[in-house]
């Protein structure tokens, strides 16, 4: 009779192990769905960013490959040039940061 009683307590003793155990991963899974949450927009903010970079950088060499087929590079004043190779470091750089691989 014991025995059972023993093997009763036991048993009780893993169910109650158990909801502690499924409450803890219930909480765990709030905590990730609100961490992944956030990291998606991170992640979004960053991505619109690196559009902006592009959307620059192509501008910049757009610009600079015009006034360069006009002949008119000698016009550009040196911080002008300095500017323009300003941004496009500042694109690089950003890009090997957030190891974005840049195609063309």
């Amino acid at each position: 009779m014991m025995e059972l009683f023993d093997k009763i307590g036991n048993i009780e003793l893993k169910v109650r192990q158990l909801i502690k155990k499924i409450n803890r991963l219930k909480q765990d899974q709030i905590t990730l769905s609100v961490e992944n949450q956030l990291l998606r927009e991170v992640l979004a903010k960053q991505q619109e960013k690196l559009s902006v970079f592009k959307d620059k950088l192509h501008l910049t060499q757009q610009a600079f490959e015009e006034v360069q087929e006009r002949g008119e590079l000698s016009e550009i004043s040196e911080e002008s040039i300095k500017k323009y190779f300003r941004e496009m470091s500042q694109c690089v750089e950003w890009f090997l940061e957030h190891g974005v691989e840049v195609k063309k």
